[in-house]
Order: C-alpha cells, then structure tokens, then sequence
C-alpha cells in the first residue's frame, strides 16, 4: 500500500506543478524580501543587482528538495528498520540535556569519572523513591472497571445500584416518539432471540398472543440499567483490544450490514441511548425458565442517498438519522456489534427538526430539540478502523473487501462489501483468485462510469434516508427497516 501510496503522490506532485503552479503567479513574501535585503546591505552591489533588490522575486514549487528526494526511500527503510513511530529522538534529547546539567556540578576535571558518578547516583536516588511511591499507594489503587475476560465478546456492568423505573419511564414519555410501541417492539426483539431465529436485519413481528406469553418476571418498576458497555475485538494485527462505551447521546456502534450486492454500504450504525439487563420467562418454551438476557436500546442511522464516498473521491461515509417511522429506534443484541464508532457532525448541512418531531425527547441530549441533518464516519479513528475500511485487517472477523486490499488504491471504492470471515481459513489475500476477478471486474466497470457528477440521484441499494417514501407505511415491519422509509 505505501509503495502505491508514494507511486500516486509523485504523480500528484509532478500534476501540481506542471498544471496548478503555472496558473498561479506567486511571489516572495515582504518578510523574504526584506530578509534578502538585509543580507545584501555589506555586500558591494552593481546596478543591475540594485534594480533586481528592489522589488519580489517569483517564487516557485521546488520539486527538487531533499524531503521529497527521500519519499522514494521510506518504504525500504519501513522494512528494515520498522516504522517511523517507533523511535523518537527526544530520548537522546533528554539523556543529553541530564549529561549537561550534570557538567555544570564538575571541576571539570575528569569529567567522564565525574559524569559516570553522578549518573549512578541519580539513578539510585530515583529507584528509592519509586519504590517507596509504590509502597506507599499500592492499598489505595482501585481497579476503574471490571477485569473483561478475553474469551467474551462483550460486558455490561452489572451493579444493581443502577435501577431504572421502566414503566414510569416510558409512562412519563408518552408523547414521545423514541419510546412509541416500545414494549412490543422489545418482545419482538426478545422472542427473536429466544427462539434463536437468524438476525438478517429485519425486525421479526409477532401476534399478540405470541407476545402475550412473553413475561417480565419482576415487572418494569426495577430494570437494571447499566451504564458501561466494553466490547472486545481483535484488532488488524491479531492483538486483543477492547472499546468502552457509556450508553446514551454520543455513544455510536457499528455492525455488519446485512444487505446483499457489490454496491452496498459495509456497516449499518447506530447510537445506543440504553443497556438493560432484563428477566424473562416464555411459555413458549418447556420448562417455563427464567432467562436474563441484555440488549441495546439504539436509534439508527442511514446513508446519505446519492453520496459518494472512497479513497479515491477523498471523502468520509456520510450517514444521518433516519426519519421518524417505526424503524427509527428499535433493539439491538449487543453480540453483533463489531466497534464503537466515532461519527463528526456534518457542520455544513446544519441542524433540522425533520427527522424526529421538535423539542424534548428521550433521543437528544436534555438542552437539545433538534438533531445534526448528516454526519462523517470517521474511518481514520485508529489504525484498526481505518484497516476495516480498506479490507487489509489480517485479525478482523468482519472483511471489507475493498479495491484497497486488492492492491488498487486508485480503484473505485464503492464496490466493495463486508463479509463475515470469522469461520473462513483467511489466505495470504483475503480473496480468492475467482473472487478477486470478479472484483476486479466490477472496478473496471464503475471506472468507466465514474466520470458521473458526484451528486447525481443514482439510486443506492443501501441503507437510505427518504423521508418522502409515501410506501413506508404500507410495509411491514418483517421488511427492511433500514432500507426505505
């Protein structure tokens, strides 16, 4: 990738100046000027060269300098000696700068002897006073949160100080549209999951007699809410990492789009606004047993129709919320979510009271009544995020299959799709020779069209934001819920 990368900033270079620079006239700035001029007041001068000091000399974009004659070596240098984060120089800076105040105690005499004593007396002092710093605090350290096996997916804290009134709660919100039909949507949710039926992304609706047998063991006066979500994951590198999240506005997750094609988006996302831990008990099943089971009370997103987004167009996923319709909020198992994610407000396209009705609501933040009209999922987050985007993460479950881990940084990004490889033997290329043919095919082909306007309204097989979809209500609940509305 890096090669690629260095191959096309060349390239990009080389364009600037032969087709940008030349358009511009640039001149140097009054501070070079007048330096120059400093410079040459001791110097004797001829006439010509006091007409040339009188005014700005143009000043050009210089290809030939060091910093860019030293690209080209980066990459083997990356190789042999690792990359350029795993040193610093401040390491010696700082050794160097101890070296000498401790000069200034010598006779300068002898100075090495009397450097090297100084040193070890340094050091001495300073293991004493760790160790009794350690001594002295190692009863007062408190863990900041519960130690999270590595072998689990997830964890919910699980205190019982953190109780919440559900029946007053969603009582006390009745006009409220997050919580509208929250109680059957959650005993789909619930009855889906003990009935081990796949989740593809559609919320499962069952008849009131089905919900009916469905019950809370101890009511909805006293629901345990948690208020930490942590989330192990391997990480590109095949290294154990974790994520912790604190459920309500901010907090956004993403999961695998369950959508089928080439063009699709490859992670739906969400905002979790609840955890809960709840007992159940269904006649359905026999013996009639309590089961405790989690879940995630999220408010999904959807992409932006009509956007275009890739390595190549230099752009970030756009998403916002989806319009107010039975699929806006609804209920996650916590086991299918991948990562938190960071999403940054599209500041440009304002803010809107369209996608949710204006004022208070369970879904905004308490001095908020309105809601970002689109937001940028942030795929350069860490390395691990950016590596699930381009499809280079040897450790992930979940594979985007990009142009990018094909070896094509200048190919057409949007046909990539994310695929669960967590029960494939991944080779040394995450695809097969078959399977990077017909990807390869598919870029050629959105190569050719990719001369398109940017903004065109070309339709988008993924998850959308139509808030004019006069069919949303007419479909089903078992539809879709993320596709169209």
């Amino acid at each position: 990738m890096l090669d690629e990368a260095t191959r096309l900033l060349g390239k990009e270079l080389r364009k600037f100046k032969e087709f940008t620079c030349i358009v511009f006239k640039t001149t140097e700035l009054p501070s070079e000027v007048a330096a120059r001029r400093r410079r040459a007041e001791g110097k004797p001068q001829s006439e010509s060269q006091a007409t040339a000091l009188a005014g700005a000399r143009p000043k050009l974009f210089n290809l030939s300098t060091y910093k860019l004659h030293a690209l080209g070596d980066y990459v083997n240098t990356i190789r042999m000696f690792g990359t350029t984060d795993s040193f610093t120089t401040q390491i010696g800076e700082a050794a160097h700068q101890l070296i000498k105040k401790f000069y200034q105690s010598t006779n300068k005499q002898e100075p090495a002897k009397q450097l090297a004593r100084q040193e070890r007396r340094h050091t001495r002092v300073r293991r004493q006073l760790d160790a009794v710093h350690s001594s002295a605090t190692s009863g007062l350290e408190q863990k900041n949160h519960e130690e999270l096996s590595p072998v689990v997916h997830h964890n919910l804290s699980s205190s019982s100080n953190n109780t919440i009134n559900l029946a007053k709660f969603l009582s006390d919100r009745s006009d409220d549209p997050a919580v509208k039909d929250f109680i059957p949507k959650l005993k789909n949710h619930l009855l889906s999951r003990l009935l081990d039926l796949d989740y593809d992304g559609d919320e499962r609706t069952f008849t009131d007699d089905q919900r009916k047998q469905l019950r809370f063991a101890d009511g909805l006066n006293k629901v345990l809410q948690p208020k930490r979500f942590q989330i192990n994951y391997t990480t590109y590198d095949v290294r154990r990492d974790q994520d912790t999240l604190w459920p309500g506005h901010g907090a956004s997750i993403m999961v695998l789009s369950r959508e089928d094609g080439d063009c699709v988006h490859p992670f739906w996302y969400a905002q979790v606004l609840g955890a809960f831990y709840i007992d159940v008990e269904y006649a359905g099943i026999v013996p009639c047993t309590k089961h405790t089971m989690d879940f995630l009370w999220v408010r999904w997103f959807g992409v932006v129709p009509g956007y275009h987004w890739g390595f190549k167009r230099a752009r970030l996923p756009k998403i916002g919320f989806i319009a107010d319709s039975s699929a806006t909020f609804g209920f996650l198992d916590p086991t299918l979510v991948i990562r938190a994610c960071h999403l940054i407000p599209a500041f440009a396209d304002g803010r809107t009271d369209t996608l949710l009705q204006q004022g208070p609501s369970a879904a905004r933040p308490a001095n908020e009544v309105d809601d970002w009209v689109a937001y940028y999922v942030n795929i350069f987050a860490d390395r691990d995020m950016y590596s699930r985007f381009a499809g280079i993460g040897v450790g992930h479950d979940v594979q985007f299959t990009s142009p990018l881990s094909t070896g094509g940084m200048d190919q057409h990004q949007e046909g990539g799709r994310a695929v669960d490889t967590s029960n494939l033997e991944i080779p040394e290329n995450s695809l097969d020779d078959e399977d990077l043919t017909e990807q390869s095919n598919h870029n050629e082909d959105e190569e050719d069209s990719s001369g398109e306007d940017d903004e065109d309204d070309g339709e988008s097989d993924s998850k959308e934001l139509d808030d004019d979809d006069d069919e949303s209500d007419s479909e089903s609940d078992s539809e879709g819920p993320r596709f169209k509305f």
